[in-house]
């Protein structure tokens, strides 16, 4: 297992789109949480990006009134992500007792603004800082949170699993408070020194912690431990038109709704990752084909050509 380990992290030095997500796919299956941080960090250098990061005003309220107006009568999908849907929908219903509805990532790019908000200088010092010059944008998902009986999965904490190296940023669209769809975020779970030094403190041994993640490394059902382990969170929450920029390695999680919550998350990484190849921009199964983005978005905004469902 070490030695194809060593293989990958040479082959990333000479190829490193393919062989991050060899690397990153050997790693989930062996179902080592703890090895997986131990390269992880090794690839960052030891280096993290550090705790969120919020924008108050990154639109102004006549921009995202006109987000709001446009995502209303675009057709949707319910669930959480497109690709997983079972039925489409001609029109957004706020009033459906169901938990998700998403847009197609075609959508969302036409959408006003969303492509103002990725090239903002703010967000694009931040990526470049952290990522480097020639970053991508592989993942674009707006989607509407409604109060429903059924569960709300990404309430529980987790660990977005989508490569190396990326960062998230979510655009609240909708007034977010604190106890009505806030974010919560470990800030101690998304560096291997910090990890260890919460175990320490609590007595808790890295091997525990190993059994624990062990088969489901991206966290899902183990809420209570990660409560006894790390004693402290940051609680995320805003006007519509605020932005938070975070790595979603760390675990978070949303919470309980009280009114319907659209969010939009932008994902950046140094280049096309584990997640990008999965989902490959696709929507969903209920959809014949592949987004096609329009040569007029793409002459606005070329960097977005890195978008495309293309091969290496």
């Amino acid at each position: 297992m070490y030695s194809e380990s060593c293989k990958n992290l040479m082959l990333l030095n000479h190829y490193p789109h393919k062989a991050d997500s060899e690397l990153h796919d050997f790693l989930l299956s062996t179902k080592n949480i703890c090895l997986y941080f131990a390269i992880r960090n090794y690839l960052n250098g030891g280096n993290s990006f550090g705790p969120p990061i919020e924008f108050s005003d990154l639109l102004d309220k006549k921009k995202v009134a006109e987000v709001l107006d446009f995502f209303q009568f675009s057709p949707c999908y319910v669930s959480h992500v497109p690709k997983y849907a079972k039925l489409k929908l001609q029109k957004t219903d706020l009033s459906l007792k169901v938990p998700y509805l998403s847009y197609d990532t075609l959508t969302s790019i036409n959408a006003p603004h969303i492509l103002d908000a990725i090239f903002d200088p703010r967000i694009v010092e931040i990526v470049k800082g952290f990522l480097g010059e020639n970053y991508v944008v592989y993942s674009i998902n707006t989607f509407w949170t409604l109060p429903s009986e059924e569960p709300h999965f990404t309430h529980g904490f987790h660990r977005d699993e989508d490569g190396f190296n990326f960062l998230t940023m979510f655009i609240r669209w909708t007034d977010i408070e604190l106890n009505d769809g806030h974010l919560e975020y470990i800030d101690e779970s998304r560096d291997l020194s910090y990890l260890n030094s919460s175990l320490k403190q609590k007595n808790i041994s890295l091997f525990d912690f190993y059994n624990v993640n062990h088969p489901h490394t991206n966290g899902y059902t183990e809420n209570q431990f990660y409560e006894k382990i790390f004693d402290s969170k940051t609680y995320h929450c805003g006007k519509s038109g605020s932005a938070c920029m975070l790595d979603t390695w760390g675990l978070h999680r949303g919470s309980p709704i009280k009114k319907p919550r659209l969010v939009t998350w932008i994902r950046f990484s140094r280049y096309k990752n584990t997640a990008y190849l999965y989902d490959n921009n696709r929507v969903s199964s209920l959809d014949s084909s592949d987004i096609n983005i329009s040569p007029s978005v793409l002459d606005k905004k070329p960097h977005l050509k890195l978008l495309l469902p293309i091969g290496f």
